[in-house]
């Protein structure tokens, strides 16, 4: 079976940040990164230590055969490392530390910008796995504990047109911190 697909460095990165050490220390020390080829596909290989208990960790990805020119974490199809539920978890997170009223300050503006657009990221990524005209994003597309957990508190969050009204916020709110 082959590796995980990671669309791109930066959706490697947010993986690793979403599983912590088995000590629960999330914050790791990027001792290496390498690419490689796999079984007739190319790889990412990150090596880590654990900055609270110094444990050894590792990570290797399958990687696209082909170069994305986009932003954000992906192309145009759903994530197979992130699920649904995460991605929610993440817009919540980093939308929340974002305040309200854009600072004056242009450096501290332009990192109110860099963190509000992970959120348009994330939410973006969620609506990827709406398949065609469906309304709701299917139970498939939750296999992490915490995906499932967010979808059970909350599961009207995760229908088409609440996930675009909310991305479209999101890119207002960005709009206005230029």
């Amino acid at each position: 079976m082959p590796l995980p697909l990671a669309r791109t460095p930066q959706e490697s990165l947010l993986y690793i940040e979403l599983h912590a050490c088995e000590c629960g220390e999330a914050a790791v020390r990027h001792d290496s990164h390498g690419t490689g080829q796999g079984d007739g596909y190319w790889t990412s290989h990150y090596e880590l230590t654990c900055q609270g208990c110094g444990a050894k960790r590792e990570f290797v990805f399958r990687t696209p055969d082909w170069p994305l020119s986009t932003g954000g974490y992906g192309g145009p199809e759903p994530s197979e490392i992130i699920d649904a539920g995460q991605w929610l978890i993440i817009a919540d997170l980093v939308a929340r530390s974002v305040p309200a009223t854009p600072s004056p300050v242009a450096e501290e503006r332009a990192e109110q910008r860099r963190t509000l657009q992970v959120a348009v990221d994330a939410m973006a990524e969620i609506l990827k796995f709406v398949p065609g005209q469906e309304r709701v994003v299917p139970d498939s597309a939750f296999w992490t504990p915490e995906g499932r957990a967010q979808r059970d508190r909350e599961p009207g969050r995760f229908r088409r047109e609440r996930l675009q009204v909310v991305l479209d916020t999101y890119r207002s709110a960005l709009e206005r911190l230029a």
